[in-house]
Formats: structure tokens, C-alpha cells, sequence
């Protein structure tokens, strides 16, 4: 696979050399494989990393153009594409994970990542709603229960099959950028656009 976003590309006596937001690889057959010359190099951008809180071998990076990456005990495993966001490994259940891309897009797996599905609300999969590193997080004091901001606040209580739109920011218009639920009070949250803060004391239904 070749990153479609290419900055130096050459030929040299036939061979072929690209280098994209991806990776700098060469092709002796014009183009119909490549072999990676970056391997090893640790020059991701990344956005954010999840933290499994039952399994110290696994954890989950979203980066710039480069998707969402797995790191297990046995190696990385390449999650999911487009730009890697926030992602979270369920505390209890490290096979219980979801990621994100660009614009409050979310990628869940209940199995480690052998397979995935949708993990926002139906109507907010990658949409302009959402801001470009849509904030997302579960309850600290019930982690079934997700919540993914947008210019909503959404709930889901069955770790992403189903959601509800709660509630929405009283004095900024647009997408909420930041967005955060008390540790001790789940009924606590804060939400942020710019220099504008609000609190909601009912979970999320009014500000």
C-alpha cells in the first residue's frame, strides 16, 4: 500500500522511488509492488494514545495520515486507516476497542481488532458536524458508556451499539473541541470551543 498523498516521486534507471505522509518505498516493476524503505523509523504524528488499564502490553495510537495502530504483545497490528484520532481499549475487556478518524469518525472491534464496525452515532460517521479531532471518551464511573461530542453531546450505555443525542452547548454555536466528564460525578462534564467553557451538572442535557 502507497499513502495516495506523494511528495518526491522519481524514476531511476527504471526503478521507481515515492515518498508519501506514509512512507519512502521503491518498485523494480513499475509500480505493481513496492518495498518499504522506511521500516523501523518512528516517525508517525501522532494525535492521541489509548492505554489498556488491564493489559500493560496493549495500547492504541491514532496519527496523522496514517491511521489508528494496535501495539499487542506480539507487534502492531494496523487498525484502521485515513487519519488516526482519539482511541480507547475498554478497562475490563482489552479485546473491547474503538478508534477514530477525521471529523468524530469511530472504528469499533470487540474482538482485538480481527474485525471492525461502525462506533458512532449512525448519522455522525466522519460528517461535518464534528470537529476535525472530535472529542471522545467513556464514563469514568461506568465504562459501558461512551460519549461522543460533536455539535451534540451523544450517549451510548452499551459501549457504542446504540446512542442517544442528549444535549447541546447554550452559549457556542458549532462544534464542541474539547470535551471532558468528572472522575467522581458522572453527572459532571465540561465542554470547550475556544475560549468558551460550559459545565452541565445533568450529564450532558443542559449547560
Amino acid at each position: 500500500y502507497v499513502h495516495a498523498d506523494l511528495h518526491p516521486a522519481k524514476s531511476i534507471n527504471g526503478i521507481f522511488y515515492v515518498g508519501t505522509d506514509g512512507l519512502f518505498a521503491k518498485s523494480i516493476d513499475q509500480g505493481v509492488s513496492w518495498e518499504v524503505l522506511s521500516d523501523g523509523l518512528g516517525i508517525r504524528e501522532n494525535y492521541k494514545l489509548g492505554v489498556s488499564q488491564s493489559n500493560h502490553y496493549k495500547s492504541i495510537s491514532g496519527s496523522q495520515d496514517n491511521g489508528s495502530s494496535l501495539k499487542t504483545k506480539e507487534g502492531w497490528i494496523e487498525f484502521y486507516g485515513a487519519d488516526g484520532m482519539e482511541g480507547i481499549i475498554h478497562p475490563l475487556n482489552d479485546d473491547w476497542i474503538i478508534s477514530s478518524f477525521q471529523y468524530g469518525g469511530r472504528r469499533r472491534s470487540k474482538n482485538g481488532g480481527q474485525t471492525t464496525d461502525n462506533g458512532a452515532p449512525a448519522n455522525e460517521t466522519g460528517s461535518a458536524n464534528a470537529q476535525w479531532e472530535a472529542p471522545f471518551c467513556y464514563d469514568p464511573n461506568n465504562h459501558m458508556t461512551l460519549y461522543h461530542f460533536s455539535n451534540e453531546v451523544h450517549r451510548s450505555d452499551d459501549f457504542g451499539d446504540t446512542w442517544t443525542e442528549i444535549g447541546s452547548p447554550s452559549l457556542f454555536g458549532g462544534m464542541i473541541k474539547e470535551a471532558a466528564v468528572a472522575q467522581n460525578n458522572s453527572q459532571i462534564m465540561v465542554i470547550a470551543s475556544g475560549s468558551v467553557i460550559e459545565k452541565s451538572t445533568d450529564g450532558g442535557v443542559t449547560f
